[in-house]
């Protein structure tokens, strides 16, 4: 729920209420038809050994979506005046979710919900950072000229992004000035290595997906035994500092 808009998720909780009001014949249709699928797909899931992504959740939420249709029927057992204002909020609620999907775009791949903001300190992987950061890196690279540690498309190295710095063997003893690093190589996918810096807050997000850190001096290891399991939010100032 945590890539899905308030707004809809409140319609999707209002029609599971609603099944409640259905006939007993049509509830067990569409418990077995429907809820059930539902619950098994998530706990499938969820018990994969890998994290692939809440993307592999959204057949759940369509079944949940189809199970929300029960407050069609729900409104119509209402009398006129009342009926006039339910279609109201149920229209008035859709209208809300189509102008929330609206507005997470461009940024639609890194979008989360509130409160769970911002995205990098709540998910990783394909749910905030699959490399789409690249174009707005390049051109941030070529100004500050940084170390870099991207993660992103097969074959785009640090070499492809003008004014990058090849990340140091012996980080964070090398670890000096202006640093970029990607989301899902600083919570997932080189986690371990990278330990030492979710102790510190970054100065800047590029794309919500790119996280800007500034040291005046090399800052020590940390076991990833130490470390947070997320990076903080961002710094107020221009330097990084362990939060």
């Amino acid at each position: 729920m945590i890539k899905w808009p308030a707004v809809s998720l409140l319609l999707l909780v209002a029609g599971v209420i609603a099944c409640g009001r259905l006939p007993r014949g049509v509830r067990g249709r569409l418990a077995g038809g429907v809820a059930l699928p539902a619950v098994l797909l998530t706990v499938f899931t969820l018990m994969m050994p890998r994290d692939f992504g809440l993307r592999y959740l959204l057949p759940v939420i369509a079944l949940w979506a189809a199970m929300a249709g029960a407050l069609l029927p729900a409104i119509t057992a209402f009398r006129p005046r009342p009926r006039y204002l339910a279609r109201a909020a149920v229209a008035g609620l859709l209208a809300l979710a189509i102008l929330a999907t609206a507005w997470s775009f461009p940024r639609s791949l890194a979008w989360t919900t509130r409160p769970f903001r911002p995205a990098y300190t709540a998910v990783t992987d394909s749910n905030v950072d699959w490399g789409q950061g690249l174009y707005a890196l390049s051109a941030w690279s070529a100004r500050h000229h940084p170390l870099i540690m991207y993660f992103g498309p097969d074959g785009i190295t640090t070499a492809a992004i003008p004014g990058a710095r090849s990340w140091p063997a012996t980080a964070p003893a090398g670890i000096s000035g202006w640093v970029a690093v990607s989301v899902t190589a600083l919570n997932s996918h080189s986690r371990s290595s990278l330990a030492w810096l979710r102790r510190w807050c970054p100065v800047g997000v590029l794309d919500d997906s790119i996280l800007l850190y500034h040291f005046r001096r090399p800052p020590p290891p940390a076991s990833p035994q130490a470390a947070p399991a997320q990076p903080p939010p961002q710094c107020p100032g221009t330097w990084s500092s362990v939060r």
